[in-house]
C-alpha cells in the first residue's frame, strides 16, 4: 500500500527541522537557541503556508482597545465565534485586512464557553472544518495568526477526553492546632488574600459549616465551584470577623504555595476546565489567543483553541463537535442580543 502524500509532507518537514536545528544542538541541552526551539520563530516560520487558508478565517477580538481573544469566521455575513469568558469592555473585532468593526454579542453556548459575535461584513471567508476521526496523538498542531506565521506549533498530547469541573480553593495555606485550623500563609490575588485574611487568623465557619481541621476545610471548600461567593468567619485578636470570600480555581501557585509558578498562574485561562470534550496540545498558547481555529500539518481545521490550562497543555474543541455547536448558537442567537459592551 503506496504511503499517503500528505506522510511524506510530515516527514519532509521533519527532515528540514531537524536538518536546521541540529548544528546548534551541543551536550548541553539548555545551550539551543531559542529561536530553534519547537516554539521559537524560525520553527514557526516554517509552518507559515500551511496556515494560509485558517488566517483567512481567524479574526483578532480586543475589548477596550486589548487584545483579549481570537475569533473564528462561520459565515461570510459577520457571524463569529470566541471564547466567551475572555469578553469585556467594548467589543471589536480586527480582520485580515485592517478594518476594526464592532461587535455585538448575540449567544452564548455555555457548555463550551463560547460566544456567537456578530459585525457589519458580508464578505468574510468562513472556516472549514475537517471531517473525519480526531487527530491522533503525535500529530502537529498549529495555531494561526492573521499575518505570516503562526503564533504557535505543538503536538497532540491526549486523546479527546472531558474536562471536569473544577474544585474550589480559599487560597490558604493552613495548620492545625489544638485551638483550630490557623492560616500559616496567604496567596496574594486569591479570594482569600482580596477578602483580607491574614496569616494568624483563625478559621471558624465557611458557608456556615465549623471547620475542625485543615483536611476539613479542604473539603468544605472544594464541595463548591470557583467563583462560588462564600460567608467566612475567622477570629482575629479574640475578635470573630464575617467576610464574603469568592473561591478561586486551583491555579499551580495556590496548589503550591512555595513555587515559582506566580506567572505561569496568571497565563492561565479564566475558564480552563469543565468542558465535554477536548484535543489537548502541547502548543505555548497564551490566553488571548484562544478562540481561533486550530490546524494540522495540511492546514485543516482540526480544532478550535479553547483555553490554555497548564505550563504546556492548551485544549482545543474537537472540530467534529463544531457544527453541532454553532447550530445551538444560532437558534439561541434570538433570546440574547447585548451592545457589544461586557464588564
Amino acid at each position: 500500500m503506496s504511503a499517503k502524500p500528505w506522510s511524506f509532507a510530515l516527514a519532509s518537514l521533519g527532515v528540514v527541522i531537524l536538518s536546521i536545528i541540529a548544528p546548534f544542538v551541543t551536550a548541553n541541552e539548555n545551550a539551543l537557541d531559542p529561536n530553534l526551539a519547537k516554539n521559537g520563530s524560525v520553527i514557526r516560520y516554517l509552518f507559515t503556508d500551511v496556515t494560509l487558508d485558517a488566517c483567512r478565517s481567524t479574526v483578532r477580538i480586543l475589548g477596550d482597545g486589548d487584545e483579549i481573544a481570537f475569533g473564528t469566521v462561520i459565515d461570510a455575513n459577520g457571524s463569529i465565534i470566541t471564547k466567551a469568558s475572555e469578553l469585556r469592555g467594548q467589543i471589536v473585532c480586527r480582520l485580515k485586512d485592517g478594518r476594526d468593526l464592532p461587535a455585538h454579542v448575540i449567544a452564548e453556548y455555555q457548555p463550551y464557553d463560547l460566544a456567537l459575535l456578530q459585525v457589519d461584513a458580508a464578505d468574510l471567508t468562513p472556516v472549514k472544518w475537517a471531517a473525519g476521526d480526531d487527530p491522533p496523538v503525535g500529530r502537529w498542531a498549529v495555531t494561526p495568526g492573521l499575518h505570516g506565521a503562526p503564533l504557535a506549533v505543538g503536538i497532540i498530547s491526549v486523546p479527546r477526553r472531558a474536562i471536569p469541573v473544577e474544585k474550589a480553593v480559599l487560597g490558604v495555606s493552613i495548620r492545625d492546632t489544638t485551638r483550630g485550623p490557623i492560616v500559616k500563609g496567604v496567596i496574594a490575588e486569591s479570594g482569600a488574600d482580596k477578602a483580607g485574611i491574614e496569616a494568624g487568623d483563625r478559621i471558624l465557619t465557611v458557608a456556615g459549616k465549623q471547620i475542625y481541621s485543615s483536611e476539613h476545610l479542604v473539603e468544605v471548600v472544594r464541595g463548591y465551584e470557583p467563583g462560588t461567593l462564600v460567608k467566612v468567619v475567622y477570629e482575629r485578636d479574640t475578635e470573630e470577623i464575617e467576610i464574603e470570600v469568592t473561591l478561586g480555581a486551583p491555579i499551580p501557585s495556590l496548589l503550591h504555595p512555595n513555587s515559582n509558578d506566580d506567572q505561569i498562574a496568571r497565563e492561565l485561562s479564566r475558564r480552563r476546565a469543565d468542558f465535554p470534550a477536548v484535543l489537548q496540545h502541547d502548543s505555548v498558547l497564551q490566553p488571548e489567543n484562544c478562540g481561533g481555529p486550530l490546524i494540522d500539518i495540511k492546514g485543516r481545521v482540526i480544532g478550535l483553541n479553547i483555553a490554555r490550562a497548564g505550563r504546556t497543555g492548551c485544549y482545543a474543541i474537537p472540530a467534529g463537535e463544531m457544527p453541532g455547536i454553532i447550530a445551538e448558537l444560532k437558534k439561541a442567537s434570538h433570546a440574547k442580543v447585548s451592545t457589544g459592551v461586557r464588564e
